[in-house]
């Protein structure tokens, strides 16, 4: 009987145990990083760093981030935790979101291969500060002079596995935690933002998203881009304010990088102005380049503007050569 005894109650022990474990438990981190990004998000973009590194263009395509690794500072920073970026980043995923505010919300998300211990003891050794909220744990970055204003709040970043991390300004980074603890983060399948999506060539090396409308409507984004853009790219962002979406997608190829852009507009006057001046600006390009440059002269002829009841695209390829003539 004392045996019974005992086996019943080491059953029950461990059977509690295992109750209070599971409601103790953390949520799984998530797989990829679309599964962070907000669903509300206003722009959404993707780029393959695997298959940038895969392909016979990659010196051409990562010569700046070579930069990075003489940087006094940051090259320290990459010796103390092994990370190579271009080795080890294989994704990244980037949204901007603002959830009701005028305040825009930059979030980014690599996938790779990451030391996720070595990260955050070199953050933490360079003055981040730990935050373990209820969603997960992250680190508040040191505040830089000025920065902060312009970005929305001080930056922050979450090493929630060693195939996930999570950076941006903080309110960015705890409005992902946060939804994706909830259940509620990812992109949704259905919806305006998916559709656009599915729009876009699964097999593309990168592409963009952007719900143009209401990204125009931050004041923020809507004022810098005022002031900011001169000439023909003055005379693009005028004839855009009409565009609904933007979609921008590129492919590698072994001659090059095939490009496209569209903009969608439900209204026809607006989509003809597009049109025009994109043609314009491409005739422009290749006139002030042709004596310095009539490769690319050659490579901007062969770009075609078509314009149907949906929006005007833009397509054509940067050929190979002439990536390798701006990386000297």
């Amino acid at each position: 009987m004392k045996t019974l005894r005992v086996f019943v109650f080491a059953l029950f022990a461990v059977s509690l145990a295992g109750v209070l474990a599971a409601g103790s438990a953390s949520a799984a981190p998530p797989e990829n990083g679309l599964a962070l990004v907000p669903p509300d998000s206003l722009a959404v973009a993707v780029v393959r760093v695997d298959q940038l590194r895969a392909s016979n263009l990659a010196p051409s395509l990562f010569h700046e981030a070579d930069d990075i690794t003489v940087n006094g500072e940051a090259a320290a920073f990459l010796k103390e935790t092994g990370l190579d970026p271009k080795r080890d980043v294989d994704i990244a995923v980037f949204s901007l979101s603002a959830s009701g505010s005028d305040e825009p919300r930059p979030l980014v998300v690599f996938e790779g291969k990451f030391d996720s211990a070595a990260l955050s003891a070199a953050a933490i050794s360079r003055g981040a500060a730990r935050v373990d909220a209820a969603s997960a744990t992250y680190y508040r970055l040191p505040q830089s002079s000025g920065r902060e204003a312009h970005s929305g709040g001080p930056g922050a970043v979450a090493f929630l596995s060693s195939r996930v991390i999570v950076a941006g300004n903080e309110p960015a980074v705890v409005h992902a935690l946060e939804l994706f603890a909830a259940g509620r983060a990812g992109l949704p399948a259905k919806g305006t933002l998916a559709g656009m999506i599915g729009r876009i060539d699964p097999r593309s090396s990168a592409w963009v998203v952007v719900d143009a409308g209401r990204v125009g409507r931050l004041k923020e984004a809507a004022s810098h881009l005022h002031e900011s853009t001169e000439g023909p790219a003055a005379a693009v962002y005028s004839a855009l304010r009409s565009v609904s979406w933007i979609l921008l997608q590129a492919n590698l190829s072994s001659g090059g990088v095939d490009v496209k852009a569209t903009g969608l507009s439900s209204d026809e006057e607006a989509r003809q102005n597009i049109e025009d001046v994109l043609r314009g600006m491409i005739a422009g390009w290749r006139m002030a380049v042709q004596s310095k440059n009539p490769e690319l002269v050659s490579a901007l002829r062969k770009f075609t503007i078509s314009r149907d009841a949906e929006g005007v695209t833009i397509s054509g390829k940067l050929p190979a050569e002439l990536l390798k003539t701006a990386k000297r």
